[in-house]
């Protein structure tokens, strides 16, 4: 029991909050009336469930010397020894195994069959793997990493009902993805040791600067805001959807990304983006207004 509970822990359920990004192409394509498509995407974002705990474990394994050293990630159960590493990494084949199997299922499930679906889960246990033995050391690397991983989760839900995922979809969702991977290594940089005899927990974190993270946040935030922007006018997006008062919802979006922000930057604010939504009211409240609004501008 104990083991299965460090399972559990290590595969991390609270983070699936971020295999929601297989949803924008469901919304925006005016599907999620459709039974079927709306069971495919659920399965969609099961089978990157599955994919993303394999790849937590498999980061357990390999950081656990260093998460001993870490205040918070010292608890977790790999570097704890609550769960050996030979367990973890069965674990892991077998998340890995099972959602590359759910892929290939539902992409044989339609007609059509859609071969190419499991690709995406295939491309994206890839970069897990080359994330967490390279890219993870390489400066910038290491989030725009994370980066093509958001983005293959939403091309990903698009292919799984076959629609094409438009460009200003992808845009804003790279600079979105950016702008979370750039702040958190903006909050693991002003929490990281402060004397030189202490090394940081995360090596890459050695490399970064924080004026350089500074100027690169606000660029971010400032491309992501402003393709939001003209993605809710752009002739498409008013053809498509027949109205221009998606660009009512910016307001929500800039408050959205202002207040996180306002968390991740201060001192203490906390490394992770996920559990900042979890823990966060304004935060939450946002993003349930945000969805509101833009489910009832795009169906109604």
């Amino acid at each position: 029991m104990r083991t299965v509970r460090a399972l559990v822990i290590s595969a991390r359920p609270w983070q699936w909050v971020k295999n929601l990004a297989v949803l924008p192409g469901i919304i925006f394509a005016q599907r999620a009336g459709v039974p079927a498509d709306v069971a495919a995407v659920a399965l969609a974002f099961t089978v990157f469930c599955l994919a993303s705990s394999a790849g937590y474990l498999l980061n357990d394994v390999l950081d656990r010397e260093k998460d001993r050293l870490h205040p918070a990630k010292k608890s977790r159960p790999v570097a704890r020894g609550d769960l050996s590493p030979g367990q973890a990494l069965v674990a892991a084949l077998l998340l890995a195994a099972a959602s590359l199997a759910l892929a290939w299922f539902l992409g044989e499930a339609e007609a059509p069959p859609r071969h190419r679906f499991v690709l995406f889960p295939a491309l994206y246990l890839a970069l897990i793997l080359a994330y967490s033995l390279v890219l993870k050391r390489i400066v910038l690397v290491d989030v725009l990493a994370i980066s093509a991983g958001f983005m293959l989760r939403v091309l990903a839900g698009g292919a799984v009902i076959q629609v094409e995922i438009s460009s200003w979809l992808l845009i804003c969702t790279f600079f979105l993805a950016v702008f979370l991977g750039l702040s958190k290594r903006r909050a693991e940089f002003l929490n990281a040791p402060a004397h030189a005899d202490q090394r940081p927990t995360r090596p890459v974190l050695g490399a970064y600067d924080g004026a350089a993270l500074d100027i690169l946040i606000g660029a971010t935030t400032s491309a992501l805001l402003l393709s939001y922007v003209l993605y809710t006018v752009s002739e498409h997006t008013v053809e498509m959807f027949g109205t221009r008062n998606l660009f009512y919802t910016t307001p929500i979006a800039f408050y959205g990304v202002g207040r996180y922000l306002f968390l991740v930057l201060r001192p203490a604010g906390g490394e992770d983006p996920t559990l900042l939504l979890w823990r966060d009211r304004p935060l939450q409240v946002a993003a349930v207004l945000w969805l509101a609004a833009v489910l009832v501008i795009v169906y109604a």
